[in-house]
């Protein structure tokens, strides 16, 4: 049996000083000339994954020049294999906890020998998040909306590997639904028919939700050139720069996000103003915009 004069592996790890630490914490691992095996634990951001908070940021080159045998790392919550050699994974979180983290959850089974590390992945996770996206535009009514939803739901049933999953939908698209989309209560009864066909089937589906980005069938040059009101829509939008929409949106949003403690809504300036100026034509063109 290994004994503290005579171990098998010698296992390095480092705490947070504080719990936002920012310093590059691999740099302060170096391995023992005489360790027979050594393992690295590491809550870190490798590589500056733009998903995640840049806790204790390194570098792959930072994990090969402490000169460990396997890095056991923690905080980006998709499994990840960085790299052989030093062996640098991440398991990832056992069960994904929102909608960002979609597909396959687990651990990682790491078996040690005289050749050096392996690790295999254990799917965990009990339910599978899952994101798709619906091209609408050659729809023409909403029981169109409601196959292409069905279909994408039936496709995550297909990839869960027998797990219920809970997925959310983007509808896309210039298409001539839009109108019935945007007015009405026209999505809302799509996504009730939806859920009840779909958590009757086995494994269940739960469509957590569908965000409508669909945009009405419109000639922007033909409008931008015209002298009326949705001209003038149009060019306004032309002219407005991120930041002058970014400071509307935070004059608009302000004391809300305060009131939920700095909820961060990742809002796109430019898509943001796309969606407003379609939604003002839509509303002055009427019927002719939904066509």
């Amino acid at each position: 049996f290994p004994s503290e004069d005579d171990p098998w592996c010698v296992l390095y790890g480092r705490s947070f000083a504080t719990s936002r630490e920012t310093a590059n914490l691999a740099r302060q691992f170096a391995r023992g000339d005489n360790d027979p095996f050594a393992i690295g634990v590491l809550h870190a951001n490798v590589g500056g994954n733009q998903q995640y908070e840049p806790y204790a940021p390194c570098s792959p080159e930072d994990l090969r020049a402490a000169r460990m045998d396997y890095w056991a790392l923690g905080h980006i919550h998709q499994h990840q294999v960085l790299a052989r050699e030093p062996f640098a994974v991440y398991p990832g979180s056992p069960q994904g906890l929102d909608p960002n983290e979609t597909g396959g959850h687990g651990c990682v089974a790491v078996t040690v020998g005289g050749t050096g590390a392996t690790a295999e992945f254990i799917e965990t996770g009990q339910v599978v998040w899952d994101r798709r996206s619906a091209d609408l535009s050659d729809a023409a009514a909403l029981d169109d909306v409601a196959d292409r939803v069905q279909a994408l739901c039936e496709a995550c049933r297909d990839d869960s590997s027998g797990r219920p999953a809970l997925v959310r939908i983007t509808l896309e698209g210039r298409s001539g639904v839009h109108g019935l989309l945007a007015r009405g209560s026209g999505l809302e009864e799509v996504v009730a028919e939806v859920r009840r066909e779909q958590m009757a089937g086995s494994p269940w589906v739960w469509l957590d939700r569908v965000v409508d980005g669909t945009r009405p069938m419109l000639d922007l040059d033909q409008i931008r050139g015209g002298a009326d009101f949705a001209a003038d829509v149009v060019r306004i939008a032309d002219e407005l720069s991120a930041s002058e929409v970014d400071t509307m949106l935070d004059e608009a949003l302000g004391q809300a996000l305060g009131a939920t403690r700095g909820l961060d809504l990742t809002l796109d300036s430019a898509a943001v103003l796309e969606r407003a100026r379609d939604i003002c034509l839509d509303r002055l063109l009427g019927d002719e915009a939904s066509r």
